[in-house]
């Protein structure tokens, strides 16, 4: 029987560290074959997605690296579902650090 779990983490990311997050994500996208979409009219023809297109913000950067973390496949875990939204007026010096 496969149970379900909700998870709900918060991260922060340093502005100056989001061009680091982007390019991390990007090559990964890369690493595993990237992802290829339909191409609307057009018969079942398919176009790859560029990393740039993929992983286009800090947010898309964040959810492919959460699903790309290998001890959650190590563990058996699947990831079936991951949002990401950037928090309003969250004061960062008054979260439990973990």
């Amino acid at each position: 029987m496969t149970k379900v779990y909700r998870v709900e983490i918060e991260v922060t990311l340093d502005e100056t560290n989001e061009h680091n997050a982007i390019r991390i994500a990007r090559d990964h996208y890369l690493e595993v074959g990237g992802a290829e979409e339909a191409i609307e009219n057009q018969n079942g023809c398919l176009k790859t997605i560029s990393a740039e297109e993929f992983v286009s913000d800090p947010l898309w950067a964040i959810v492919t690296l959460v699903n790309a973390n290998p001890l959650l496949e190590r563990a058996g875990v699947d990831v079936t579902e991951v949002s990401c939204h950037e928090a309003e007026d969250v004061d960062v010096d008054h979260c439990l650090l973990i």
